[in-house]
């Protein structure tokens, strides 16, 4: 989830960013450090981390137009530390969270799964992070041939906000979703554990997709997404990762440069990965990157694998 910087997050609204992922990755992580575990890293007590996705998404600036903030009204007050007119829940509909960025980003990751996705007959697609819902509902009607798993994980990186429950995150991506019947019911799943989530049988997903998630969490939850997808992907499945990463070790504007700074200032196991280090992890799990393609306007990358074999890696 993408919440505003406690003291910094005025002065960087006037600020617009070429790629500083959602400039608002705010207090992100009221987590503990002492552990690598996605359910362990993300809980503190009845605080821990929200890993929505959905609004993690770059931007050159958080605000939206002004004829959109007007026409989308939410409800998260300035006390709380999470509205700052782009999201929040919906005044119209309170069961539905609302993120701007994650409307900002949907069209060109729409665009890279029909063109890996579009042709196949049918076959589950599941959705790690799923946030509000706002991405799977749209993906859903997009690909209306094939089944969506959503997930999400409960928590929330704000100390001054409420704390959200499995309940709450799991109801807006039901609510975004009810009247779409390629969609099942959203499942709580912790990706550092995925190749032994019982849910989803072994060697039968089409597809996976992740969108921000892997910086704003352990290295472990990558990982575990990787092996994951070697153990739950059918042979020829796809996984496709979305967000800010590390090129052979070099991150590129001063916008990810400055937040890949804060990450490690808020926790020293997240970061931006590098695409050579998922690369390789990957083949050990028996996948194979198949395409970078690069979004110059968010500075960011979606990352495309494809199963080729069963996977060795063993978490």
């Amino acid at each position: 989830a993408i919440w505003p910087f406690e003291r910094a997050w005025p002065e960087m609204l006037r600020r617009p960013r070429r790629g500083c992922t959602a400039l608002a990755v705010a207090v992100l992580l009221s987590s503990s450090h002492r552990r690598c575990g996605q359910r362990a890293f993300w809980s503190s007590g009845s605080r821990g981390f929200w890993p929505a996705a959905w609004a993690m998404a770059s931007s050159k600036s958080a605000e939206l137009p002004a004829s959109t903030t007007e026409e989308i009204k939410v409800t998260n007050p300035d006390a709380k530390g999470m509205g700052h007119g782009s999201m929040g829940w919906l005044e119209e509909d309170p069961r539905k969270f609302f993120s701007a960025p994650a409307t900002r980003n949907m069209g060109g990751i729409q665009e890279v799964l029909r063109k890996y996705l579009a042709d196949e007959p049918g076959g589950l697609v599941l959705e790690i992070g799923s946030g509000s819902g706002q991405h799977v509902s749209a993906f859903a009607k997009t690909l209306p041939r094939l089944q969506f798993q959503p997930t999400e994980y409960p928590g929330h990186p704000n100390p001054r906000a409420d704390p959200q429950d499995a309940t709450q995150i799991l109801e807006s991506i039901s609510a975004y979703t009810a009247d779409i019947p390629n969609v099942l019911k959203p499942q709580l799943l912790d990706a550092s554990s995925l190749s032994t989530w019982d849910v989803i049988p072994s060697s039968s997903l089409l597809a996976m997709i992740a969108i921000n998630v892997i910086h704003i969490s352990p290295p472990t939850v990558m990982e575990g997404i990787l092996i994951g997808a070697g153990a739950k992907l059918k042979t020829g499945g796809r996984l496709f990762f979305y967000g800010p990463f590390a090129v052979e070790g070099k991150i590129e504007g001063d916008g990810n440069i400055e937040f890949q700074e804060k990450l490690k200032e808020l926790n020293p196991e997240f970061g931006l990965r590098d695409t050579a280090v998922l690369r390789d992890f990957a083949a050990s799990c028996g996948l194979k990157l198949l395409e970078d393609v690069y979004f110059s306007e968010r500075n960011n990358h979606m990352l495309c694998f494809q199963k080729v074999a069963e996977g060795a890696q063993k978490l």
